[in-house]
């Protein structure tokens, strides 16, 4: 086993436990411990290569909201380049999360602010700095459809 390989089976693991098969109205505890509904929200962006159709670069946000805390994953798992696995966690007001982005890419660790606006059929990524590249608008998928999209990869 590769470390891409890896790599993309820990983004797996991740993927299904954030995106469980429970309701987003469920109650859940959150990592308090307290007893608070969670909501689960997930996206996710392929975008394929018109002259290679089986090699995808992938976008995906996986977004779990506790009262007016929000935490998850935002990752860029391109086909041919290193990847960018992160969490995030901040608080959301009126549909807008503000938080912090940690993630590794290329063999090291960063970190960067991100707001990420949560609509019905999309999320709004916007990250600085920058040069960073972390804007990005992926649209909402079933995070039952993403974990086990993500698990035939």
């Amino acid at each position: 086993m590769n470390s891409g390989q890896l790599l993309l089976g820990l983004c797996a693991c991740g993927i299904l436990s954030a995106c469980s098969g429970k309701s987003s109205d469920a109650p859940d505890s959150d990592a308090r411990g307290v007893g608070a509904p969670v909501q689960r929200h997930c996206f996710r962006e392929i975008h394929t290569f018109p002259d290679e159709p089986q090699h995808q670069d992938i976008e995906e946000l996986l977004v779990q909201i506790s009262g007016n805390e929000a935490s998850g994953q935002f990752n860029w798992i391109p086909w041919a380049k290193d990847r960018r696995l992160g969490h995030f966690a901040g608080t959301i007001q009126d549909g807008v999360i503000d938080a912090r982005y940690d993630f590794e890419q290329e063999g090291t660790t960063g970190s960067a602010g991100i707001s990420i606006q949560l609509q019905n059929d999309k999320a709004i990524v916007t990250g600085t700095p920058a040069e960073l590249g972390l804007d990005r608008t992926m649209m909402r998928v079933s995070c039952e459809a993403a974990a086990l999209q993500h698990r035939g990869d």
